[in-house]
């Protein structure tokens, strides 16, 4: 059990698989050669860079991600075997204790198809990982379109696979005014620094009061008290907590750098959100049940085993990696938690340094007890003792992660199309979750005097639950925040599915949405959107809602809702490989992907939600806005709407 959920976890966090951006460290080209009438071999070559290694397809469970060949299957061809690659290198993987299976500098891997349909392109994805000191996970895409050859060539001609690429400046628009760009209205984003800060800090003082961290601060601070000049390696220490935390984040925020468009396909891939389902009710679960979800014991032992032989600072950094490790099962689960939170609001150019700033807060909570009781030592006495009040604390932290957890499944069934976790679904499963945990909690009250206060203290925020989610099953529009995490309110078991936000009437195409704008002499509001976004949700449900605001987007402007995790085909003519203005590659295969890049072509921006106002003639008519509060938006629209007339 303890296997499977550091698997997830490590999925969740590292995102293998799904990331859509190529590893600079890793050059490729593609050829394909005729075998024989109707079979063909495809070839990939790669170069890698000095230092560099990548994985063989067939390196062992539990070290770093193996390659992975996704074939498109069509009726066009069929595979002839496995994929095939040469010998690879051992590598002993000290970390994992697993030997893995590299190749350095240089591989080639081929693999022989039988094909019926010259026509119809053969379209492969692989993804990878690229190491050194770090692992960055890394996606490549691949077109062979094989043209017909003559009968005498033979396997010594290799012929370059065609794939032609397409400009992502195809994309641009003949905007007017574009100056009205150069800023944006977003001074009521949801989420600054500072808030990050606070919301990783709170995390890492509510692992402090769980039973895997809080007996263990007397004992540590005791340790280095009996040495001498105990303060300076009790710092030590605590800045070691967290180095390690922080060095958790410096891979996302090097992928950021990469692509910034990169997490916001990844916050929204349909399989990601189901992963993310399945590691915080995992988490959940072990909260509320009392089962321990331990990182394998080989890692502490190693761990602690450095510490009691290595000196001075090495000495000091094992023994904080050891804490992080055997703390594990108490603060996995809030820390996945905190990350849960912070992937359904932040925006996605900014996850790689949100995230930083989450694990650097999160990590220096955790480590202030051990400094502080270093430097004033008897205040050890004044620490709470451990006791049953600890486990209430652990079944309320389950409880959230618990309703966490289903937005996570809500956004799956948004984006894959399932049409099963409706709104009235969602919510009626908060109700639950929140009448149980009152009703388990309100026991305890009666049941447990020495237990009382604190039972009565964190039965206030299940109560909330239950009767927040009541009202809203009774009446959507009165959710409020519920809403804000629910699915959209137009995604209900009675409403016909349509993705225009509130019932209004809208256009899911920008050049139909232009063409209507033409013929009614109307403005149009592009509505830069996602199925998974939060922050939509809540501008929706609480600034949107708002009379005045809601007939101005019904009467005075043309709506076009673009939803860049819409992961539905493209059309032929559009999918491809674009080339970016900083020449990196990017593969376009869905509609999502398509309006996130003209997002980002056009207005500088990949951030959801984000609001631009245009004349039918292209001209901006003042800054785009982003999240804000009904006060702001109501002006804003106000303001371009009198400009306008």
């Amino acid at each position: 059990m303890a296997r499977i959920a550091v698997f997830f976890l490590a999925l969740c966090l590292w995102f293998s698989g799904y990331t859509q951006f190529s590893a600079t460290q890793v050059s490729w080209d593609t050829q394909w050669e005729e075998i024989e009438d109707s079979r063909y071999r495809l070839i990939f070559n790669a170069t890698i860079e000095e230092g560099w290694h990548i994985f063989s397809q067939y390196s062992p469970e539990g070290g770093s991600q193996p390659a992975f060949f996704e074939f498109i299957e069509t009726d066009a061809y069929k595979r002839i075997g496995p994929v095939l690659e040469p010998t690879p290198e051992a590598y002993y993987n000290d970390v994992f204790e697993v030997t893995e299976q590299i190749f350095s500098n240089e591989v080639r891997f081929e693999q022989v198809v039988e094909i019926y349909d010259l026509s119809k392109p053969i379209e492969i994805t692989l993804y990878y990982q690229v190491c050194k000191e770090l692992c960055i996970s890394a996606s490549e895409d691949f077109v062979f379109q094989i043209e017909p050859t003559p009968a005498t060539l033979n396997v010594e001609n290799l012929v370059e696979a065609k794939d032609e690429k397409k400009l992502a400046l195809d994309l641009k628009l003949d905007l007017k005014d574009e100056h009205h760009l150069e800023r944006i209205g977003s001074e009521d984003s949801p989420l600054n620094l500072w808030s990050l800060a606070l919301l990783g800090f709170a995390g890492g003082l509510l692992a402090l009061l769980t039973p895997c961290v809080l007996p263990i601060i007397p004992l540590t601070v005791s340790y280095f008290n009996q040495k001498k000049n105990a303060k300076p390696w009790a710092l030590l220490y605590g800045a070691s907590i967290v180095v390690l935390y922080v060095s958790l984040g410096l891979p996302f925020l090097l992928g950021s750098k990469a692509d910034p468009q990169l997490f916001n396909e990844i916050a929204s891939h349909p399989v990601v959100n189901f992963l993310l389902f399945l590691v915080l009710l995992l988490f959940a679960l072990s909260f509320i049940f009392r089962f321990e979800l331990n990182l394998p014991s080989s890692w502490i032992r190693i761990t602690d085993q450095k510490s009691d032989r290595t000196k001075g600072f090495v000495s000091v950094l094992f023994m904080a990696l050891t804490l992080v490790l055997a703390s594990f099962s108490c603060t996995g689960p809030i820390l996945g938690g905190v990350l849960g939170a912070l992937a359904t609001q932040t925006e996605a150019g900014t996850f790689g340094v949100s995230l930083l700033v989450i694990l650097t807060a999160f990590g220096l909570a955790l480590a202030l007890p051990f400094m502080l009781l270093a430097l004033f030592p008897s205040a050890l006495s004044k620490l709470p003792k451990s006791g049953e009040w600890m486990n209430t604390v652990k079944f309320v932290l389950g409880v959230i992660e618990l309703v966490l957890a289903f937005k996570f499944l809500s956004n799956t069934d948004l984006v894959a199309g399932w049409s099963l976790f409706k709104y009235e679904v969602i919510v009626g499963i908060w109700f639950v979750i929140g009448v149980s945990a009152t009703l388990y909690l309100l026991v305890g009250v009666f049941k447990d005097a020495s237990n009382r206060i604190v039972r009565i203290l964190f039965l206030l925020p299940v109560l909330w639950l239950a009767i927040v989610s009541g009202v809203s099953l009774k009446d959507p529009l009165r959710g409020g925040v519920i809403n804000t995490f629910a699915p959209p309110l137009y995604y209900t078991l009675n409403a016909e599915e349509t993705p225009c936000p509130l019932g209004l009437d809208c256009a899911l195409n920008f050049e139909e949405g232009l063409q209507r704008a033409q013929d009614e002499n109307k403005p149009i509001l592009i509505d830069f959107t996602g199925y998974s976004c939060v922050n939509c949700r809540r501008m929706e449900a609480e600034v949107w809602s708002d009379p005045r605001i809601y007939s101005y987007l019904k009467e005075e402007v043309i709506l076009v809702s673009l939803y860049v995790d819409d992961r539905t085909d493209l059309l032929p003519s559009l999918k491809g490989k674009y080339q970016l203005p900083d020449g990196r590659i990017k593969s376009i295969r869905t509609v999502g992907q398509y309006w996130s890049l003209f997002q980002a072509v056009n207005f500088k921006s990949i951030s959801q939600p984000f609001y631009v106002l245009l004349d039918p003639d292209l001209t901006v008519i003042q800054e785009p806005i982003q999240f804000s509060s009904r006060s702001t938006f109501l002006a804003w629209i106000e303001r371009a709407l009198s400009e306008k007339h």
